[in-house]
C-alpha cells in the first residue's frame, strides 16, 4: 500500500521542489510551525528520516516517529526513489 502511494508521490514530480516531505496519517494533526522547528537541527543536505515515538523516553534520540507523522529530507527522498526497486524484490 504504502509504496503504491511512494510511486504517485513519485510520478506527481512536486516532492523536489521542497526540502522534506511529510507523510500524515489522515486522522493526524500536525502544526507545520512545529514541524519546522523541529527540522531545523537537521542536515538538510543528506537522507535523513526524522524520527520521532514516545516509547523510549531515555534514548539520546527521544522524541521519534513511528506511524501517523513521517519526515523525509529531500535526498532520503531521492535515495528511495533510486533504490525503490529493491524493496519491491523483498
Amino acid at each position: 500500500l504504502f509504496m503504491n502511494l511512494w510511486q504517485a508521490v513519485s510520478k506527481k514530480g512536486v516532492w523536489d521542489k521542497f526540502e522534506w516531505t511529510v507523510k500524515v496519517d489522515p486522522d493526524a494533526v500536525i502544526l507545520p510551525d512545529r514541524v519546522r522547528d523541529h527540522l531545523k537541527p537537521f542536515n538538510w543536505h543528506s537522507p535523513q528520516f526524522v524520527e520521532n515515538c514516545n516509547s523510549f523516553p531515555n534514548s539520546p534520540d527521544f522524541p521519534m516517529v513511528y506511524g501517523a507523522i513521517e519526515v523525509f529530507s529531500k535526498e532520503a527522498m531521492q535515495k528511495y526513489f533510486q533504490l525503490e526497486w529493491k524493496c519491491r524484490q523483498m
